[in-house]
């Protein structure tokens, strides 16, 4: 697995350059995560979708993981506003969702623009992560 050095993905956050979803090519797990949360004052997330290739799928992952009641296009977006993010700001690094991309690249799309507009009620990023896999249409981070 192939992960930024230890704190780089703290300071990028606290750098405060970060915002939005960006594509970052890199491999994060759940400890590396929880590392970086601490190093950075910022509520974090992990989100892995690996085998998911419907929406469906891809909320019910998010909703266990979340601990959000059933997601659905309709109230995405909405939960995501119940997330409090610290007073640093919010993220969410979201892996395994190439699957999800590949085979249903409009639902994809659509999630994106859910996590973009959520991203607009709460200081922080969405971090679409791993090295493998393309997501279209979505700006990424150089380097890890």
């Amino acid at each position: 697995m192939v992960s930024p050095s230890p704190g780089l993905m703290a300071a990028l956050l606290k750098s405060g350059h970060l915002s939005g979803v960006v594509r970052w090519k890199v491999d994060l797990s759940t400890q590396i995560v929880a590392t970086e949360i601490s190093a950075s004052g910022f509520a974090g997330y992990f989100l892995e979708t690996s085998g998911a290739v419907t929406l469906e799928q891809t909320f019910d992952l998010f909703s266990n993981q979340l601990k959000f009641e059933k997601l659905s296009l309709t109230n995405f977006e909405s939960q995501l506003k119940t997330l409090v993010p610290t007073q640093s700001g919010i993220f969410i690094a979201w892996s395994g969702w190439q699957d999800f991309a590949k085979t249903n690249p409009d639902d994809a799309a659509g999630v994106i623009e859910i996590f973009e507009s959520a991203c607009e009620s709460w200081p922080g990023v969405v971090l679409v992560v791993d090295k493998a896999g393309k997501f279209q249409n979505l700006n990424e981070l150089a380097a890890g």
